[in-house]
């Protein structure tokens, strides 16, 4: 089952120079959060979706998808239901690798820490709804 939550929220997703702040929406995959965020490339044509673990801040999947796909989300539901076809989408590659998900993020949440420190706290405080209806 998936589940979108319509209002932005602040992550922490690590990266190799340490934890970066970053506001996307909050996803729910098989009883997994994870943080998908859009991310640019340096193909001008395409953008990439991108899943994060939410607990770790691990990059778990990439989905490229055409920047025209995401100019033409251009209201709020049109953005929830491409997030949505997405992580339908990639929601049973997801489904039959949990487990590993679960202990690789753990491993890399561990990891992070151990290089970096603590994965910072995220405050409800930052929880963003940039659209207008």
């Amino acid at each position: 089952m998936v589940e979108i939550n319509t209002q932005l929220k602040t992550f922490w997703l690590g990266y190799a120079d340490g934890w970066h702040q970053v506001i996307a929406h909050l996803v729910m995959i098989d009883n997994i959060e994870y943080a998908m965020v859009p991310q640019t490339t340096d193909n001008e044509e395409y953008v990439l979706i991108c899943l994060y673990h939410s607990k770790s801040g691990k990059l778990i999947r990439v989905v490229p998808i055409s920047l025209e796909a995401l100019l033409n989300a251009n209201t709020k539901e049109a953005t929830m239901k491409l997030f949505e076809d997405i992580a339908k989408r990639i929601e049973p590659t997801l489904k039959y690798n949990k487990s590993k998900i679960l202990y690789e993020s753990e491993n890399y949440k561990l990891a992070m820490e151990k290089e970096f420190g603590p994965m910072p706290e995220i405050e409800d405080s930052h929880e963003l709804d940039y659209y207008e209806e």
